[in-house]
């Protein structure tokens, strides 16, 4: 009786810890509730972090030269405890322009394994 207790209680801390899931036919993107966004500040070191990755990696992907000058905005989708998603919002010069400023949209999936966190570029673009 005292083991089938504690499995009890264990299955409702669970069930109790997990966040609640959207049901429906909704659509990928509107499927993510309000409360598992977070919107990041601009000067935090996780912001400058995420951002200063996706310059870099961009650069190493498509030989580019950009630097990263100012980070607009931050959000963080929250898929999991451990994973979620960065949209980055950041200005950055472009050495092959003439150093000209422009504006870049960045989304930067976070996943961890085994306690490391690894960050993969998924999308960076112009907004110009």
């Amino acid at each position: 009786m005292m083991r089938s207790n504690c499995l009890i209680m264990i299955m409702l801390a669970l069930l109790l810890s997990t966040p609640p899931c959207s049901a429906g036919g909704k659509s990928k993107d509107h499927s993510i509730k309000e409360e598992f966004l977070l919107n990041l500040s601009v000067h935090s070191r996780k912001a400058n972090e995420v951002a200063t990755f996706a310059v870099a990696e961009h650069d190493h992907i498509s030989h580019a030269n950009l630097r990263l000058v100012q980070i607009l905005s931050c959000t963080k989708i929250f898929h999991t405890d451990q994973s979620g998603t960065f949209a980055l919002l950041l200005l950055a010069k472009d050495e092959d322009d003439n150093y000209r400023v422009k504006k870049f949209f960045a989304r930067v999936y976070q996943g961890n394994l085994f306690y490391q966190s690894r960050y993969q570029l998924q999308k960076f673009e112009s907004r110009e």
